[in-house]
């Protein structure tokens, strides 16, 4: 057997080993008691979601384990009973990325599990299960749980639904009435890590290269590079220059090395110029007067996957920003991380999180722009944490300075520091002032 045709079968039995983890299979339900569209009333919602016994591991720190996957086994969805009217009564909401963090005694103290469902094919859709500990009890590890967290050990127990579009939103959120397995819990064991495998296939590929005459060896040598992304692609690794499930991922490696799209040179910026979902793989660290990601396509989806964009304040020669539109685009979702500044601006140069507005700037309008359970900080006090055009969505977060222009603004649960700056009079009353 030559070379190629040993490492595709080593491929194959490594994606097939990795292939036959146990999927684990949690159901929850619960009523829903807050829904701001007047859609879903006090109707009652169950579902579930599916996930690998060896879900890879993207986060791992002393106080947060950070797991995710998409595609095959992995799946969320809702459903509910009882909504005004019967509209979307057996309606379902699908998610097939899953998203699981689990936070240990972070300062408060807080023991959190957070569960997030979303869809490459739905920009919009957000499934989530929030429980909060305030006695950081409920843990002993961040390890990925593979039996349901128990509901007694945690003060708060919170379910959110977000889709639709911001002409249509779509909301309920509701108290979390029970957790269960609904399979694989008890069968479940800890599979080899992907690590583990590929440290396998590794040696199985020296192994075979050790046999081979150095003649025939020479003819037929592969890229050492070329030889370990077969094995990943085979494994699902995500390897951040390949694409998981049609999810782009970035992170500084990539970032540096240029090309996550069309166009893009290596460094900062980062050039989104085509449609489609991208996630972090990994904190980025801009440098002062560069923005951090540039977007010229409209219907992106950017998941900052829990991590952070650290960019550097402005110049005096130019207005940065960590996620920026530089032409009119439309239809663009970031969510689920943290901004912040790591640098001073100069001059008085407006240091800025997320920018998407011409309003006064020479900067074109971006619409229907969402932005959902961001923090946005930064040390500049001249500062925009966020600037967006008209027909934007802004829920679930913590923005510091955020100046907000144009229309139909949807603004919910914001935390924040510093002044509105609004087209149609003062600050809405679910906006919290410190």
């Amino acid at each position: 057997m030559n070379m190629s045709r040993q490492l595709f079968a080593i491929a194959f039995l490594l994606s097939a080993a990795a292939a036959s983890a146990d999927p684990v299979t949690f159901s929850f339900a619960g009523a829903v008691d807050n829904d701001p569209f007047g859609v879903f009333g006090a109707a009652a919602f169950t579902g579930s979601y599916t996930f690998a016994s060896n879900t890879p591991q993207v986060l791992n720190t002393a106080q947060s384990g950070g797991y995710t996957g998409a595609g095959g086994v992995f799946a969320m969805t809702v459903s509910f009973t009882g909504t005004i009217g019967g509209a979307l009564d057996g309606m379902p909401f699908s998610a097939n990325t899953v998203n699981i963090t689990v936070n240990r005694n972070l300062p408060g103290p807080l023991d959190e599990y957070l569960l997030t469902g979303t869809s490459s094919t739905d920009s919009n859709l957000s499934i989530e299960l929030t429980l909060d500990d305030n006695t950081g009890t409920a843990f002993s590890n961040t390890s990925l749980p593979l039996s349901p967290p128990n509901l007694a050990n945690f003060s708060s127990r919170r379910f959110a639904l977000f889709d639709g579009s911001p002409d249509n939103p779509v909301e309920a959120e509701g108290a979390l009435t029970t957790l269960t397995c609904a399979s694989g819990c008890a069968t479940a064991a800890p599979e080899p890590s992907y690590t583990t495998l590929l440290a396998a296939a590794i040696s199985a590929m020296v192994w075979i290269g050790r046999r081979r005459s150095p003649n025939k060896q020479r003819r037929k040598q592969m890229k050492r590079f070329d030889q370990l992304a077969v094995v990943a692609l085979a494994l699902g690794l995500p390897l951040s220059s390949l694409a998981v499930d049609g999810v782009v991922l970035i992170d500084q490696n990539k970032a540096m090395a240029g090309n996550v799209t069309p166009g893009d040179t290596p460094g900062f910026p980062i050039s989104i110029t085509q449609s489609g979902s991208y996630r972090l793989a990994g904190n980025l660290t801009v440098p002062v007067g560069t923005n951090g990601i540039e977007i010229s396509a409209s219907n992106v989806f950017l998941d900052l996957n829990g991590f952070t964009i650290s960019c550097g304040g402005g110049t005096q020669t130019l207005r940065v920003a960590c996620i920026i539109g530089v032409v009119a685009v439309h239809d663009i979702s970031i969510r689920n991380g943290a901004i912040s500044q790591n640098a001073p601006s100069s001059n008085g140069f407006t240091f800025n999180g997320i920018f998407f507005s011409n309003a006064g700037f020479p900067n074109p309008v971006g619409e229907r722009i969402s932005l959902q359970d961001l923090m946005i900080d930064a040390t500049d006090p001249l500062v925009d944490g966020v600037v967006l055009g008209p027909g934007c969505i802004v829920r679930h977060n913590i923005i510091h300075h955020p100046y907000i222009f144009g229309s139909s603004i949807v603004l919910e649960n914001i935390f924040k520091a510093g002044s509105f700056l609004l087209p149609n009079g003062p600050d809405p009353s679910n906006i919290v002032i410190p």
